[in-house]
């Protein structure tokens, strides 16, 4: 009968392991279908203001090299351009935010703002997928107290889940 007991005890402890590992594996299988996706959307919102300054750059070149260039023409086109390269500052340090950790960083936070950029980051996977985000925020919110990161992820997974689940469909 001991001998039994032990066997069923080594047998479950095993099962347990083997449950745990299996777990873990498919949390780090999920982690990395998210990363694919955001790495995606991450590259496509960097790639639009960029192949935009690149264009524009490209003009205002071109005008530059007539006889008498529209001055007021390529200082509009370079005001574009420093614009572009603002947006794609912004979207890195956000993305930068999105991603540093600070376990006990718990600070007031705009739930609309932390919505908009999760959304923003999916966007290209959702027009792929034809689905179509329509939000109603409320400016009025007041702020939570949290953290982002964590936030964000609870929102990102939502919104992917969602949209899973309309392509099941």
């Amino acid at each position: 009968m001991i001998s039994w007991l032990i066997y069923e005890h080594r047998r479950r402890s095993l099962a347990e392991v083997q449950s745990r590992n299996a777990l873990a594996e498919l949390a780090h299988m999920n982690r990395l279908e998210t990363a694919g996706q955001l790495s995606a959307s991450i590259a496509h919102e960097i790639n639009q203001p960029i192949t935009g300054m690149v264009l524009k750059a490209s003009a205002a070149l071109r005008w530059l090299a007539v006889e008498k260039p529209d001055m007021d023409r390529i200082r509009t086109i370079l005001t574009d351009i420093v614009g572009a390269g603002e947006r794609t500052g912004a979207i890195i340090t956000g993305v930068r935010a999105m991603f540093t950790k600070d376990a006990s960083a718990k600070v007031p936070l705009n739930l609309n703002n932390l919505i908009t950029t999760v959304l923003a980051l999916l966007r290209l996977d959702l027009q792929k997928d034809n689905v179509r985000v329509e939000t109603q925020l409320d400016e009025q919110l007041p702020a939570v107290i949290g953290d982002a990161v964590q936030l964000q992820q609870v929102i990102l997974n939502l919104v992917v889940s969602a949209a899973d689940a309309m392509r099941a469909v």
